[in-house]
């Protein structure tokens, strides 16, 4: 059997159960949060901040760490007003108010569609978006997800590396991991709960797992973590009858014919 089941490390309840049937088992880098080593080209942007008609923060670990970043540079937070400000989740507008940022939009929804659909919405229309510069900063892994999206329409996407996701050593290993999910090489993702699903997240420094996980059977142990699996972007999880690790086991080993 050459079936690849990604899972997160470690998980004692099914990785032994689950490689005594055969299966492989691929898990993801321990979550990290890091300034990446060389930030010239994040100082540069912050202190270019003129140039930009928007900032786009996809989560609260990029407001973190951007909001430090502008006061180490002995800059104030306000001099984000003369942006426009775009957070996507609530998660992420709490985390700009509580940082004294205001929000212009705070996108309701995940996917790249539905975020420039909200973004067009508050200018008055997709046209004009056009020509407009935003600012994204995220993490050395993170997919240009939002930027190809911005350019599609006529819009400047800077995607600046503010951050990182994971220790040091485990960056080659994360990048692995991102070119087997995105050539379709894990054959099976298994989340035991909420958590988990958005600490993969959080490791691909996404709030959408569907470019990673779009086609690939998830398995999930709950109702509660199914709808996070599903509220992230994955299709709808393969949940077993049983909420337990050996339902989740059977199933894996009926779908692959174990």
């Amino acid at each position: 059997m050459n079936e690849r089941v990604l899972l997160v490390a470690p998980d004692a309840r099914l990785r032994p159960q689950l490689e005594s049937a055969g299966f492989q088992i691929v898990t993801w880098p321990r979550l990290q949060l890091a300034p990446v080593g060389d930030l010239a080209a994040l100082d540069e942007a912050i202190a270019n901040l003129y140039g930009y008609d928007w900032i786009v923060f996809i989560n609260s670990d990029a407001v973190r760490i951007f909001v430090e970043r502008v006061e180490l540079q002995s800059r104030d937070v306000s001099d984000l007003d003369s942006l426009h400000v775009c957070a996507i989740g609530e998660e992420t507008g709490t985390a700009l108010e509580q940082a004294r940022v205001h929000v212009d939009v705070v996108a309701t929804q995940t996917n790249p569609s539905a975020i420039l659909e909200q973004l067009a919405t508050y200018a008055g229309g997709v046209e004009h978006l056009d020509r407009l510069s935003f600012l994204l900063p995220q993490a050395a892994i993170g997919r240009a997800y939002l930027k190809e999206h911005f350019e599609n329409v006529g819009a400047r996407a800077d995607l600046i590396v503010a951050y990182q996701t994971v220790a040091n050593a485990d960056l080659t290993r994360l990048a692995g991991l991102q070119s087997l999910l995105l050539t379709n090489s894990i054959d099976a993702v298994v989340f035991s709960s909420p958590d988990e699903v958005a600490e993969l997240a959080r490791v691909f420094d996404a709030n959408n797992l569907d470019a990673l996980v779009k086609d690939m059977p998830v398995f999930t142990i709950g109702e509660d973590t199914a709808n996070a699996a599903e509220a992230s972007g994955t299709s709808r999880p393969l949940q077993p009858n049983a909420s337990s690790p050996q339902a989740i086991i059977d199933s894996l080993a009926q779908r692959f014919g174990v």
